[in-house]
């Protein structure tokens, strides 16, 4: 079942109007890519929401009104995320919505057991495209 019902063909059509994105169907909903961004992202619509996920991160939305604006933020710059290691082992992440050179935290995630005896470090990711 898809999240508030939306269909195949509307999440298609959104993404590919508003970002120019390149939408793939996989087995547990899509892989879209945006012009211009290495990184690809897995959109799974299981579980009656939409979970964005990467290599290091993922992120849960209830709806697509509020998948897409993430989706504006995170290409325009006004969303980054900032994702914690253990060792090479992504155990966290932050999502900043940043306003005039002021982040604010908006989400957190992190793994219930972290390898702590592990180097600790971030890395902020920013997904504006490359002109």
């Amino acid at each position: 079942m898809k999240p508030l019902d939306a269909s195949d063909a509307d999440i298609t059509r959104r993404f590919q109007q508003r970002f120019a994105a390149t939408v793939t169907n996989t087995a547990d909903g899509f892989r879209l890519q945006f012009p211009g961004v290495s990184e690809s992202f897995e959109l799974s619509t299981e579980h009656d929401e939409f979970t964005v996920f990467t290599s290091s991160w993922h992120e849960h939305f209830s709806d697509i009104d509020s998948l897409e604006p993430f989706f504006a933020g995170l290409l325009s710059g006004g969303v980054e995320v900032v994702v914690t290691y253990r060792g090479q082992k992504p155990v966290a992440h932050q999502i900043r919505r940043c306003v005039e050179g002021d982040a604010t935290v908006v989400s957190r995630t992190a793994v219930l057991v972290s390898p702590f005896w592990r180097r600790k470090s971030h890395r902020t990711i920013r997904y504006t495209p490359s002109a």
